[in-house]
């Protein structure tokens, strides 16, 4: 979300904002960008309305127009933006890359897998492409479910 701290709308939808990326499926990146101190960015951007809200899908961005409430964005966010890929069985809602990767890391001992989870997880707060940062996630997600649970500590 593009915002400035002064705006009204802003003020007022903050607080469902912040719950939604505390409680959005992981494969959902959220980001503030304050146009007060990222003006650069903002511009690039053409973001000249505040909060303007983005998103990206197969690289392509979009501005999200609907309710602002934490319902309509949690709905919005679980049934639009969500990625639903399951490593077991048929590999059901996975993309071609996706299933790429995960016939690469099931070709991985599982300490190795181990060791690719953690560096992706470090690499999560890195600045990066919006595009990066949710394929990252991805990848972040398939390994959790190739990896035994006690296995998945920093």
């Amino acid at each position: 979300m593009f915002y400035q701290p002064w705006n009204a709308q802003y003020k007022r939808m903050k607080p469902d904002w912040d719950r939604l990326a505390n409680t959005i499926h992981p494969s959902v990146y959220i980001k503030d960008v304050d146009c007060s101190a990222e003006a650069n960015l903002c511009l690039k951007d053409g973001v000249t309305t505040y909060p303007t809200i983005k998103y990206y899908l197969s690289g392509a961005e979009h501005r999200y127009e609907g309710g602002r409430s934490y319902s309509e964005m949690k709905s919005f966010v679980e049934f639009e933006l969500a990625q639903k890929c399951t490593v077991s069985g048929l590999q059901m809602g996975c993309s071609e890359r996706e299933k790429k990767y995960i016939k690469k890391m099931q070709e991985l001992s599982i300490d190795d897998r181990t060791k690719e989870w953690k560096r992706l997880r470090k690499m999560a707060g890195d600045p990066m492409k919006p595009e990066l940062q949710m394929w990252l996630q991805q990848r972040v997600l398939i390994l959790e479910q190739m990896i035994p649970f006690q296995d998945q500590e920093l």
